[in-house]
C-alpha cells in the first residue's frame, strides 16, 4: 500500500454551517500551511459553537487512476488560549459532490490544549463509512471539515494547519505479450 504523503488544501473556508452556529472562523486561509499563521475563532459568550472550518482542493494527482482507495487520514494542528478547553464537535469528509460523508470522527480528536498539538482522525484502512474512487478524492470539492465549541467568553480557538493524506493500492501491472517476450505495462 502507498500513500500520498500529507497534502495541504488549496481552499479553506470558515463558515460551513452546522446546527445552531454562533460564529465563523477569522482568516481561514491561514490554515492552508504549517507556518504559525492561524485561523481563529473568538467566543462572544460562554459555550459558543463555531461554524465548520472546511478544507478542500487537495492535490492528489499522484494517485494512479485505477488505484484502490484504502484509507483517508486528516490532521489538525490546533490550540487555544484560556483555562477551559475547546472541544471538537464534528469531523466529517466533504464528498466530491459537496455533501457530507457518512462518518463523524469528532470523537477521535482531542480537546484543544494551550500549546500546539496535532490531532489525527482516520487512517490507512479507514474509509469513513463511504466508498471512494480516485476520481472522488482528486475532485477539487473533496476534503473535510470540523467544528468546535469554545467554552469561555472571549477565549480564542486557533488552527495553524489542516492537511490530509490518502492511502491507496495501485493497480498491478498487466502482462502484455509482444513478439518473442513478455513485457509488463500499467493500465
Amino acid at each position: 500500500m502507498a500513500d500520498t504523503g500529507w497534502k495541504f488544501p488549496g481552499t479553506v473556508i470558515g463558515d460551513r454551517p452546522v446546527f445552531d452556529p454562533e460564529m465563523d472562523w477569522i482568516n481561514p486561509d491561514n490554515a492552508k500551511a504549517d507556518d504559525g499563521s492561524d485561523a481563529t475563532a473568538t467566543a462572544p459568550e460562554a459555550t459558543s459553537t463555531v461554524n465548520g472550518l472546511a478544507a478542500t482542493n487537495f492535490d492528489f494527482s499522484s494517485i494512479p487512476i485505477n488505484s484502490t482507495i484504502n484509507g483517508i487520514e486528516v490532521e489538525i494542528g490546533d490550540y487555544f488560549a484560556d483555562v477551559l478547553p475547546v472541544t471538537i464537535g464534528r469531523v466529517k469528509l466533504i464528498l466530491a459532490d459537496g455533501t457530507d460523508g457518512t462518518a463523524d470522527k469528532g470523537i477521535d480528536i482531542a480537546a484543544f490544549t494551550t500549546s500546539l498539538q496535532t490531532d489525527q482522525a482516520g487512517g490507512s484502512n479507514d474509509l469513513w463509512g463511504d466508498l471512494h474512487t480516485v476520481a472522488d478524492v482528486q475532485d477539487i470539492d473533496f476534503g473535510f471539515w470540523f467544528n468546535c465549541t469554545v467554552h469561555t467568553s472571549g477565549a480564542v480557538a486557533s488552527v495553524d494547519f489542516v492537511r490530509m493524506r490518502i492511502f491507496f493500492t495501485p493497480l498491478p501491472p498487466t502482462p502484455r505479450y509482444r513478439r518473442g517476450h513478455i513485457g509488463f505495462t500499467y493500465g
